[in-house]
């Protein structure tokens, strides 16, 4: 494995395919995170007490390129420079403008189409 290579988790990955194709069917986030729930589908980054899927993780927010849906990376695009800094720093905390943001293509297999 090459250093800072991304490794697709199978069993995540189709828990990713199915929120994209129940998604594309019609089915809202909220509604999607209730099932993924009540199945007692582990979330991302389960936090101590939480660890329950919520409707931002799953839309999240487009500008930031955060939620599973806007993840660049599930169409197979890894982009860098998207906020500058760090806010522990004394950064201010707000995006980087698309003209210096870095993106590389083709870094992994995609797991879903194009948005």
């Amino acid at each position: 494995m090459v250093k800072g290579q991304l490794v697709i988790q199978p069993a995540e990955a189709e828990v990713i395919r199915r929120i994209f194709r129940e998604y594309a069917n019609g089915i809202s986030p909220q509604k999607i995170a209730a099932s993924l729930n009540s199945e007692g589908v582990p979330a991302p980054r389960a936090r101590a007490g939480s660890g329950h899927w919520k409707q931002n993780t799953i839309n999240g927010n487009r500008d930031r390129g955060t939620g599973i849906l806007n993840n660049d990376l599930y169409i197979g695009q890894r982009v860098w420079n998207r906020r500058p800094g760090n806010a522990s720093r004394g950064f201010a905390r707000k995006m980087n403008g698309c003209a210096t943001r870095r993106l590389s293509c083709g870094l992994s297999t995609p797991l879903s189409g194009p948005r």
